[in-house]
């Protein structure tokens, strides 16, 4: 008996959602590189395709599509490692909502920058879910003093800092998304922080 609540226990911390997320994003990955631009064509994220036309799902579809393997590579340890401790952290549940969430905030932002700067060439990527992560992980840190498990605040500034430094240096990248995340995350895990309080005090 004691056997099988430690196993049910084991498999609750398992990070479930970040591995099918991490999953999700390799399968479209490599469905891409038989299928071409098919992918790209009717799931990248653009901002006169979905206030236009409708087509909102582009919002949810460009968070699993990828431009190369670097691309992929760079943003799934990100996602794993950092989303396995926020799993942990929030929940299964809460944690799904933090990425989705974070990742529509990111896309928002993202088309609210194409129709200011007019510059209308559309985005693909879970920058800005990932990014919302590392908004999230902000928080905790901030709400545990500065420390949380191996991650201090001042290496976690360096890190966010130099990952919105690159994106503003490099080219191709949806700097809007990587901010609208970010930003969005923190709050949205300052939310969820109070809901699972409030389900701790009852």
């Amino acid at each position: 008996m004691d056997y099988q609540i430690d196993n049910e226990q084991a498999k609750q911390e398992k990070p479930i959602v970040s591995i099918v997320l991490v999953a999700l994003n390799i399968i479209v990955f490599l469905v891409c590189t038989f299928t071409g631009v098919l992918l790209y064509n009717i799931g990248a994220l653009s901002g006169p395709l979905v206030i236009k036309y409708g087509q909102y799902y582009r919002m949810i579809t460009a968070m699993f599509l990828h431009a190369d393997i670097d691309h992929l590579v760079g943003n799934m340890i990100f996602l794993y490692f950092l989303g396995a401790m926020m799993e942990k952290e929030l929940g299964h549940i809460r944690y799904g909502i933090l990425f989705l969430v974070s990742g529509l905030c990111g896309g928002l932002l993202s088309m609210g920058f194409e129709y200011y700067s007019g510059n209308f060439i559309g985005s693909i990527g879970a920058s800005g879910a990932i990014f919302g992560v590392l908004g999230g992980v902000l928080f905790i840190v901030i709400k545990n003093k500065g420390k949380w498990e191996s991650i201090t605040l001042t290496r976690l500034i360096f890190v966010i800092a130099y990952s919105l430094y690159y994106g503003f240096t490099a080219t191709n990248v949806d700097n809007a998304a990587h901010v609208g995340g970010l930003l969005s995350g923190i709050i949205i895990t300052a939310l969820l922080y109070q809901t699972k309080r409030k389900e701790l005090t009852i």
